[in-house]
């Protein structure tokens, strides 16, 4: 695979179109589509803007080289979620909380042990 496919797949992904891409990076739309056929290649620049926006590991990018997207360490994504419950639970009305958790239990069983202990 080279890396205009790559580009491709990780756009696809990301279920970006060829303009969606191009806008968010401020290029047009042809360029991308040029990457992605092969008659440009991808300047390291507009990997590392891709790597920055959307978490796709620009040396997956450039030249095959690890996973697709970059490891984002577990327990960032914990804290992350148990900020945004907390934050949740401080604004929200009874009502929305009350959806909030029948939603979430079905989902996520060993939610209602840490409803428990947050009491």
């Amino acid at each position: 695979m080279n890396t205009g496919e790559r580009l491709k797949l990780a756009r696809k992904k990301l279920n970006l179109t060829q303009k969606e891409l191009g806008d968010s990076l401020g290029v047009p739309w042809h360029k991308i589509k040029d990457i992605e056929s092969g008659r440009l290649r991808l300047p390291p620049e507009m990997a590392y803007e891709i790597e920055q926006k959307y978490s796709i590991n620009m040396k997956w990018l450039l030249i095959g080289v690890g996973s697709m997207f970059l490891e984002v360490e577990k327990s960032e994504i914990k804290n992350t979620i148990i900020d945004w419950i907390n934050h949740f639970y401080e604004t929200a009305s009874e009502k929305e909380i009350n959806w909030f958790e029948v939603q979430f239990e079905k989902c996520f069983p060993e939610f209602r042990e840490w409803k428990e202990k947050r009491k």
